[in-house]
């Protein structure tokens, strides 16, 4: 009988808006940011092993990548990371030598840039944990013990809000997750010049101030928000823009031309860096806009990574 295959879409994170509050003492930077999910993103499959048991066989955590973006990672890659601790702390695995703790392979389809601003290794790791509770929740598996979110904490402050990867308020260090009453689907075209940008690089560039608490309080009720049409979300955007802009243009100058570029196209209602870049986005209000504007970009600058997409909306 063959095992029952599992699939999980690991959705680009974008940051609408994202302000910095300051460096906190523990060396992070204190932000807000209101967080969407673009309609696009890696793929991550889990083919289980055939054995009706937790413990198959002799083999460690394996996963196999390809994609166009599979040769662009560098490095540690985060799934295996989280993999690995998590079939050591699950219960359901945690009895059992890591050598034998192999419950299937993983496929991951890269498809999003890397070092990008769209939150890619952390909702590739997002995924991971929803297939793995899927699977553990099929199996009758007693994890009541486990705390998902919190375990992804530890190897990413993005980890969190890609888990529920719904439109939310991210506070702290992103470990803070308030979901956002009311979003819209929105039409939306991200562009990447094909720069790699280290967030580390444009956190020392910004060179915050240290975190004051007596400042934390946001000046901005998101959850109270009902984001019912593009105007409310761009209304908000213009008020909050994304403070690691600055500093981002002097890691990566290119950052300056697509923001340029997107803006000058037609029908784009409003353009803006993500996260610490170096991918942008340009918002439109009908598919048919975003889809011409793609095109027409994609003919200028052949070498960009162009994609058009739009904002998952609030299910």
């Amino acid at each position: 009988m063959t095992s029952k295959i599992y699939n999980e879409t690991a959705w680009a994170k974008v940051n609408l808006t994202l302000s910095i509050l300051g460096k906190r003492e523990d060396g992070y930077h204190q932000l807000e940011s209101l967080v969407v999910f673009a309609g696009c993103g890696d793929e991550l499959s889990f083919f289980p092993s055939n054995e009706n048991n937790l413990s198959p066989t002799n083999s460690k955590f394996k996963l196999d990548v390809t994609g166009p973006e599979a040769l662009t990672i560098e490095g540690e890659n985060l799934v295996e990371t989280v993999g690995v601790h998590l079939f050591t702390e699950l219960s359901p695995f945690s009895a059992l030598p890591l050598a034998s703790k192999k419950i299937g392979d993983f496929h991951l389809k890269k498809q999003l840039p890397v070092a990008a601003g769209l939150g890619g290794g952390s909702a590739d790791a997002a995924a991971l944990l929803r297939l793995v509770k899927r699977f553990l929740t099929d199996r009758g598996a007693d994890f009541s013990d486990f705390d998902f979110v919190k375990f992804a904490q530890k190897f990413g402050a993005d980890i969190p809000v890609c888990i529920s990867s719904a439109p939310a308020f991210m506070q702290g260090i992103g470990e803070i997750v308030q979901p956002i009453k009311q979003m819209p689907k929105i039409q939306m075209l991200l562009v990447n010049p094909r720069v790699t940008v280290s967030t580390a690089s444009v956190f020392q560039a910004l060179n915050a101030s240290p975190f004051q608490h007596e400042e934390s309080q946001s000046d901005f009720d998101f959850c109270s928000l009902e984001f019912s049409s593009i105007g409310s979300v761009i209304s908000t955007m213009e008020r909050i823009p994304n403070d690691l802009l600055e500093s981002a243009l002097k890691v990566a100058p290119e950052i300056g031309e697509v923001l340029n570029e997107i803006g000058r196209l037609d029908r784009c209602v409003i353009s803006r860096l993500s996260g610490s870049g170096a991918t942008c986005f340009g918002l439109f209000e009908t598919e048919e806009d975003v889809q011409r504007a793609g095109a027409e970009l994609r003919a200028r600058f052949p070498k960009w990574w162009i994609k058009e997409t739009f904002v998952r909306p609030l299910l």
